[in-house]
């Protein structure tokens, strides 16, 4: 049986993880958290096959220290956000002789997890960073795009999800974190400088009806040029706000400061289903053309977490 450990198991997307876990009989679940009551009382309303227990953690004290005290056979990091994180829990992970996952979506945490390499090799672990929307379901969905074409030269795609779901204060933090701050991305196979939430674009979504789109700051930027060599153009927005009409956003009138202002209003609680549809979308330029017909691919990939 192995002992899983979940740095931040009772919180958003822990909790998804730890209900999926908990049905698997080959699975002793450790909820960790700065919270010792919110932890247990967590880990008994699972109702886990194998009962889970709750603990104590801080990614911020002695991590390497407690998990010897812990002694997990893997460690799932969820507590975001990462953009201000360094790999000292991924380190402590190998020291201790864990494998190692977590759910980055920092570009620069993720693009340089490969640090780790020799160290995890040695230890005999895997250590695996960005086990989340970017750029996990991402690679996934643009390796099934690539299977369409002879080649691909150019990807602008981006996530939204419901408007009515729980996001969490770590992915509000992570989004952000970068509103207004410079990023490259892939530009006629140069490097070109853009700004977080800025290039902002309107897609209509299959029922969901229009949203605003901006520039975001994700690993995939850093990465795909090199998994997929032969692309000249790469981009990657994600949705802001829902514009309420085809005027608004004809007006352009959600700039990254308004979007910035929606998502810190986002709820904490909510509905434990998102639906994240994810889609290649024909870019509208809305402030250079007067009717703003927003176009998205037919193929839309809806990814549910349970």
């Amino acid at each position: 049986m192995k002992r899983v450990l979940i740095i931040g198991g009772y919180g958003n997307f822990g909790s998804y993880i730890a209900r999926a876990l908990a049905t698997d009989s080959n699975i002793s679940l450790l909820i960790g958290g700065r919270s010792k009551r919110r932890a247990d009382a967590f880990a008994a309303s699972l109702k886990a096959l194998n009962p889970a227990s709750g603990c104590i953690i801080d990614i911020d004290a002695d991590i390497e220290g407690r998990l010897r005290e812990i002694g997990p056979d893997i460690v799932i990091h969820t507590t975001g956000p990462f953009q201000a994180q360094d790999h000292r829990v991924a380190r402590a992970a190998i020291a201790t002789g864990a494998h190692y996952f977590d759910l980055a979506d920092a570009r620069t945490f993720v693009a340089t997890i490969g640090e780790l390499d020799e160290a995890a090799k040695r230890a005999g672990v895997a250590v695996i960073a960005g086990a989340s929307s970017v750029p996990c379901l991402t690679a996934a969905f643009l390796d099934r795009c690539k299977l369409r074409f002879a080649r691909m030269t150019s990807a602008t795609y981006g996530i939204a999800a419901a408007q009515a779901t729980n996001r969490g204060l770590g992915t509000a933090a992570a989004i952000l974190s970068y509103v207004g701050k410079p990023f490259t991305i892939l530009a006629r196979e140069r490097r070109k400088r853009v700004f977080g939430w800025q290039g902002t674009r309107v897609v209509r979504y299959p029922e969901l009806g229009l949203r605003l789109f901006g520039y975001c700051d994700i690993p995939d930027l850093e990465l795909f040029p090199e998994r997929y060599p032969e692309l000249r153009d790469l981009e990657f927005v994600g949705v802001g706000s829902a514009a309420r009409s085809e005027d608004q956003a004809a007006r352009h009138t959600t700039p990254a400061v308004i979007a910035a202002a929606e998502t810190s209003r986002f709820p904490v609680k909510g509905s434990l289903r998102k639906t994240i549809p994810i889609t290649v979308a024909n870019r509208i330029d809305v402030s250079r053309r007067p009717d703003t017909r927003a176009i998205c691919s037919p193929d839309i990939a809806h990814t549910t977490m349970p």
